[in-house]
């Protein structure tokens, strides 16, 4: 009988430690599922967000070039100038937004003396 019991002690200090390091990685290897979710759905807004705007851009110039062909105070090289310029817009403004917010981001760990990672 005392070598029952002795058995039964050993198996549950051995299954206490498998539990503890079961916890253990979970918590290095494991993903936070919850985290993942909102960060999906940020996503999911983002890319609903450029979609629209996206389409309201491409309106709002149709509308331009309407405006441009019907206009007569401008001259024709003047229209295709602009019209250079509206087509060139989305590809200029994310340059220029990209720059912008990497003088942000560089102020930013400037300031809070953060390690800087490229």
């Amino acid at each position: 009988m005392g070598a029952n019991v002795d058995k039964n002690v050993l198996l549950d200090k051995q299954n206490e430690k498998l539990e503890k390091d079961y916890k253990k990685m979970n918590e290095v290897y494991s993903t936070d599922n919850r985290n993942n979710h909102f960060k999906m759905f940020r996503l999911e807004y983002v890319n609903t967000t450029a979609y629209y705007l996206f389409y309201i851009y491409y309106i709002v110039a149709a509308g331009v070039v309407y405006y441009l062909y019907t206009n007569k105070y401008f001259s024709n090289t003047m229209k295709i100038f602009l019209l250079i310029l509206v087509a060139a817009y989305p590809f200029v403004i994310t340059s220029i937004e990209y720059i912008i917010a990497y003088i942000f981001y560089f102020a930013y760990i400037l300031i809070f003396g953060i390690p800087y990672r490229e």
